[in-house]
């Protein structure tokens, strides 16, 4: 690599955050399974990875092969908003979110 060149990453190498994201969820997975069903979780966790990295792509060509690539960025973005939406109201629901307030109550 001559002078001035900078090195673009290869395969599997990219942002520090990418494996510290993976590692966090396996982690948080594994930690509330209870343990005779620790297996089954974390496949459960592997098999959504694995489909939410690769449904995505395979959808995305189909779509486009009835759509503009314009028409078919549109529909994604639209299609990931309203997952994020849903995301954000069942964590409510749940009470995933805000969670510390509620330990705080109970620890009185």
């Amino acid at each position: 690599m001559g002078l001035g060149q900078q090195r673009r990453p290869g395969v599997g190498e990219g942002h520090p955050l990418r494996g510290a994201l993976f590692k966090g969820g396996l982690g948080t997975a594994s930690s509330v399974a209870l343990p005779d069903s620790r297996a089954g979780v974390l496949a459960m966790f592997f098999v959504s990875c694995y489909a939410g990295m690769g449904v995505p792509p395979v959808l995305f060509s189909i779509v486009l092969g009835h759509l503009t690539i314009e028409a078919t960025v549109i529909v994604f973005a639209a299609a990931l908003s309203v997952g994020a939406a849903l995301a954000v109201v069942a964590a409510l629901r749940t009470g995933a979110v805000g969670s510390t307030r509620r330990s705080h109550r109970h620890a009185r």
